[in-house]
């Protein structure tokens, strides 16, 4: 896109862009457009930026400027940005006026504010305006993410909305202080004042939702309360919100060209999920304008030559990429569920209570979006076609296994029944799930007995940002691969069980992680083929893979082709795989390539439980392989939480698993990147980044391969 390569031509060597006076702020503005529409965090000029960022907030005053911040930091990484947002946050909560807003500035303070008053300063007397009172509300509620209470700021904010609106239902720049006194609303400032009023709800919920011991909003959802989720639902029936909206509606119905003003309309149009607004559709009306606007370099100019066109061309690529800078707010007013099970892309859309309702109910290519946290009893259900499940935007959906009934409608019996131990059985089509977690905690039985999460038996499985947990307290596997077929992981999180993937020689067998977590006894594990007459191949690709495990590689009932390839992961292990081998020193079966690898290897390969005699450094593994591993390095690995082998947990964080500075490696070149591992928070990032068109593209084109094997 035009717009974008115009704003990396407009970066300086030292990082920042320039606007006078707020070189911090445009920065973090330019950056984050950049983000939402596609470009990685750890691209290079993104680095820059941050690090112009960093370097400089300490003693930014500008409202603007710290609140832009804000959301750079916590959209790259919140969790390892907490301190600096923490101290931001501190400087907009002191900044806000006796009048609930704020002016262009706020007091030099740091996060030992947010917890004694004292040292906040005495709050100025002054009306501030409701553009810096926009910026400051969208900061807080993205700092509340990492704990900051905003609960009190809110409140304040809500009155001053509520107190200040306009004969004609909207917002005026400034609101009228003085007697006889008037202000005349505006497009903006009016889409300003009813986001200001949302995040003030939201504020509340979130606050209701809370037990007094969270600190963050990773376990807010999991209690809540049925009288706190129907407050959400009351803030679009009131009186001056909806008067605020019908005004908005006129608002957009005339002619809007102005790029904050657009985009002011988009933060609202996609928060609220609302396609239209006064019965116009806002997003193609204003794509369109936009459109229009647009320089041969790809820029928007602001009318005023001293404006420049950095930020009107931010703006204009936030509303065209439809950011939702809040879709936490989205799903807490959405009010409460009482059926979470939606057919999304079903003419519709029916609801169910249980997911054993949705699935019997969704026919080939169905998406069941599920609204809502659970944890949900999933009975062993079958999946024979497509199936997407996904969590909705702002859910954490948690899966947990059930008896439920066998095919002759009695309760199962898993100590008997080998088609009851699992959660999801896949034996045809493709079954995708994104955004979910499942913890598997298996019943008690008589007689001890294999269990697994997902079973597949002539299926696929695509998952997307899913965590699957087991506390090694049964004979387990995640993942039980019985016939050809293939598993595809991406960022996602395992931990737990005897092995992860158990794998019976059948036909040609897949199986990828891409940015995963692979925790367990034993990664790979084949079992012997029952008298397979068919080719058999099995192919495991890991990319970017952190792998913690006493064993990686248990290979010695496969007697075919096994190709392993792995590219920047990271290995902790006692050993990378006695049997991995046919024999100890033979290739004959085996094939394996690497590059840019992190060892942290005690023992390296064998064959029959016997140690490959001539592997015994990276530099022999190189040869033994005939070359490869050539930019790879071999040394002790450490993470920032030491956890040792099989401390298995529901509780596990991909966090835990990075990369410990002091080893000299950096976790934005070896194995997984935390900030988007697993479900929850990192599947809302990834959700809001370009990265998910990727993969929605990657599984159409998916389908379309298979429904038409001979096109090119």
């Amino acid at each position: 896109m035009k717009g974008i390569a115009f704003l990396r031509a407009q970066q300086q060597s030292d990082g920042y862009w320039e606007y006078s006076g707020h070189h911090v702020g445009i920065t973090a503005l330019c950056a984050l457009a950049l983000v939402e529409n596609g470009v990685p965090v750890t691209d290079a000029q993104i680095q820059k930026a941050l690090s112009f960022v960093k370097d400089n907030i300490k003693d930014e005053r500008n409202t603007y400027d710290i609140a832009l911040s804000i959301l750079l930091l916590a959209r790259i990484d919140e969790t390892a940005h907490r301190r600096e947002i923490r101290d931001l946050a501190a400087k907009l909560i002191c900044g806000q006026t006796t009048f609930g807003g704020w002016t262009y500035t706020c007091p030099k303070v740091n996060a030992l504010a947010l917890s004694n008053k004292r040292l906040r300063p005495a709050p100025k007397v002054h009306p501030g305006d409701n553009s810096c009172t926009q910026f400051a509300v969208l900061g807080l509620w993205t700092a509340s993410r990492v704990g900051v209470d905003i609960s009190d700021t809110m409140a304040l904010v809500a009155r001053r909305f509520l107190e200040t609106q306009t004969e004609d239902g909207g917002w005026p720049y400034r609101p009228a202080t003085m007697e006889g006194e008037t202000a005349t609303s505006t497009p903006s400032m009016t889409c300003a004042g009813l986001f200001c009023l949302t995040v003030a709800r939201a504020a509340k919920l979130l606050k209701l939702l809370r037990s007094p011991d969270e600190e963050s909003e990773e376990t807010a959802s999991a209690t809540a309360s049925t009288e706190a989720l129907t407050e959400g639902q009351k803030l679009l029936r009131d009186p001056v919100f909806s008067k605020g909206l019908e005004r908005v509606g006129q608002f957009v119905q005339g002619r809007i060209t102005d790029r904050y003003t657009l985009w002011s309309i988009e933060r609202l149009g996609v928060m609220l999920n609302l396609p239209t607004i006064g019965g116009v559709d806002w997003f193609a009306k204003g794509a369109e304008a936009l459109l229009a606007a647009q320089q041969p370099d790809g820029s928007w100019v602001h009318p005023n030559p001293d404006r420049g066109a950095l930020a009107d061309t931010s703006f204009a690529l936030l509303f065209l990429r439809r950011a939702n800078l809040g879709s936490d707010i989205s799903r807490l007013m959405e009010g409460a569920i009482e059926d979470p099970f939606r057919l999304a892309n079903v003419p519709g859309i029916p609801a169910f209570k249980t997911l054993q309702e949705a699935v019997e109910a969704a026919e080939p290519g169905t998406v069941i979006s599920v609204h809502g946290d659970g944890p949900f009893a999933v009975p062993h259900l079958q999946v024979d076609h497509d199936l997407t499940i996904r969590a909705a935007p702002g859910y954490w959906p948690v899966f947990r296994y059930e008896i439920g009934f066998d095919k002759r409608g009695l309760r199962a019996r898993p100590d008997r029944d080998p088609d009851v131990r699992f959660l999801f059985s896949v034996p045809k089509g493709t079954l995708i799930l994104e955004g979910v977690k499942i913890e598997l905690e298996p019943p008690e039985t008589r007689n001890p007995v294999d269990w697994s999460a997902i079973r597949l038996t002539g299926g696929n499985v695509r998952m997307l940002n899913v965590t699957v947990t087991e506390r090694g307290r049964k004979d387990t596997a995640l993942f039980a691969l019985r016939k050809a077929g293939g598993i595809h992981l991406r960022n996602c999180l395992l931990a737990g069980g005897r092995r992860l993937f158990l794998i019976t020689p059948h036909g040609r067998q897949a199986i990828r992680a891409e940015n995963s977590l692979l925790y367990s006894d034993v990664v790979f594990q084949t079992t012997f083929a029952a008298g397979d007459s068919k080719p058999q191949e099995l192919t495991i690709t890991l990319n970017r893979a952190t792998i913690h495990a006493p064993e990686v590689f248990d290979l010695r009932r496969y007697l075919a082709d096994v190709k392993i390839s792995a590219e920047r992961c990271v290995f902790k292990c006692e050993k990378l795989g006695m049997y991995m081998l046919l024999q100890p020193n033979s290739r004959e079966k085996r094939h394996w390539t690497g590059d840019h690898n992190l060892f942290g290897v005690y023992f390296w390969i064998g064959g029959q439980g016997r140690p490959t005699t001539s592997v015994k450094d990276l530099k022999s593994w190189s040869a033994f392989w005939g070359g490869t591993d050539e930019h790879s390095h071999a040394r002790a690995v450490g993470f920032v939480i030491s956890r040792p082998y099989k401390a298995y947990s529901h509780r596990v964080k991909a966090r835990d698993w990075e990369l410990d500075p002091r080893t000299g490696f950096r976790s934005d070149r070896y194995g997984i990147q935390p900030a988007i591992v697993g479900a929850g928070r990192a599947y809302v990032r990834v959700r809001d980044s370009f990265d998910y068109r990727e993969w929605l593209e990657e599984i159409r084109a998916k389908q379309i391969a298979r429904l038409n094997p001979t096109a090119p």
